[in-house]
């Protein structure tokens, strides 16, 4: 990667990570220890959003660009988390609500081009893999430390894809996602955000995703490989009882690692061209 390329970059990183744990610290001066989830999920989407204003100018409402609709799409994922958490009566329904979210961000990006047939499968391939991989998220209180390594994992991924696509400002939003993601935890001082801090972050990445599938040149195999980061927590639990715990650690960092590997090896591989 060049270092111009690298320097150009260099705000997606470095503003997102900074926003988000600064977020976190003052949030938590004001809300204390109590309100953490919504503190990570406020400080990481102000860090996302800080970097987007600063690469792209602020999102339009309402959103033309795609790329404006994934700064929206992660601003109502992080609304969706912060409702599971504030309204544990209406459960039921907001938990129906996460389970749908995915279909309609799939529905509202691919919406421009519904009627070509050569995009109906891939968007409902990406659908039902939104599904699977925000799905988990509807237990909003819920803890796992790798669903947050995946999804930086795959975000890392993403980046490299549409870099190699010449879409350098999904590359940027990828990168402010993860660095925004990466800041809340690092202040946080918590081994994994819960499910509720996840919501938008997820449905961003989702969005990425699927614009690239949708819109640019952006290789599909390479996307299809990466989307198998998500099985790696699968993976580490399928090692045989009694097994030492550092052989499922071992099977894990292989899940996170070699899926987006081989997907950039696939896209370097591949032709690349300028976003239409």
């Amino acid at each position: 990667m060049s270092r111009g390329l690298l320097a150009a970059l260099a705000p997606a990183l470095l503003l997102p990570f900074a926003v988000a744990a600064l977020g976190v610290l003052a949030l938590r001066l004001r809300f204390g220890t109590r309100q953490a989830v919504p503190v990570a999920s406020l400080a990481q989407l102000a860090g996302f959003l800080a970097a987007y204003a600063l690469l792209l100018g602020l999102p339009s409402w309402p959103p033309v660009m795609a790329r404006d609709k994934i700064a929206w799409i992660a601003a109502g994922g992080v609304l969706l988390g912060l409702l599971l958490l504030m309204l544990p009566r209406w459960a039921d329904a907001l938990q129906a609500a996460v389970l749908a979210w995915p279909l309609a961000i799939v529905i509202w990006l691919a919406a421009p081009a519904a009627l070509e047939v050569s995009r109906v499968l891939p968007a409902a391939l990406l659908a039902l893999f939104g599904a699977a991989m925000i799905g988990p998220l509807a237990g909003a209180r819920q803890r796992n430390p790798r669903r947050a390594l995946m999804l930086l994992s795959a975000l890392a991924g993403l980046a490299g894809i549409a870099a190699l696509a010449q879409a350098l400002s999904f590359a940027a939003l990828a990168l402010a996602l993860a660095a925004g993601l990466a800041g809340a935890q690092v202040a946080s001082r918590t081994p994994g955000l819960a499910n509720a801090a996840l919501l938008g972050p997820s449905g961003a990445a989702l969005a990425l995703a699927a614009t690239l599938v949708l819109y640019s040149a952006a290789s599909r195999l390479a996307l299809a490989l990466l989307a198998l980061v998500f099985a790696a927590d699968w993976l580490a639990r399928r090692r045989p009882v009694g097994h030492r715990l550092w052989l499922g650690r071992l099977l894990f960092a292989a899940g996170c690692l070699l899926p987006p590997t081989l997907a950039l090896l696939v896209a370097r591989s591949g032709p690349a061209a300028l976003l239409p």
